[in-house]
């Protein structure tokens, strides 16, 4: 799963590109069909995101790694919980693909 910086909707797509899920210019197609709700193959901001959730300056950047956080110990309601998230994906500040803190969070020790 993937708690990506989303101060607007472009941003998800272009981090896709700009971490290597897809090439330059595939993004649009690349998160089309579900792949990222929820249920899909890699979820994204499964709290609604800043779009929806807040975007409270400084302070929304906690919002991605403490969601990333309560997501992997199954902590949110059902409607929001991912099945059996192992590992989350976690992006904060910038735009234009100048993502300052990436982090991978996961359940277990490498």
């Amino acid at each position: 799963m993937a708690e990506f910086y989303d101060p607007f909707s472009f941003e998800i797509i272009r981090q896709f590109e700009a971490f290597g899920f897809c090439k330059l210019g595939e993004g649009g197609d690349f998160v089309m069909d579900g792949r990222i709700r929820t249920g899909g193959e890699i979820p994204v901001a499964t709290n609604g995101g800043l779009l929806s959730f807040s975007h409270a300056g400084l302070v929304q950047m906690l919002q991605k790694p403490v969601n990333a956080a309560l997501q992997l110990q199954g902590k949110l309601p059902a409607e929001l919980t991912v099945d059996d998230a192992k590992v989350a994906m976690v992006s904060n500040g910038g735009s234009g693909a100048l993502f300052c803190d990436v982090m991978l969070v996961g359940k277990e020790a490498l």
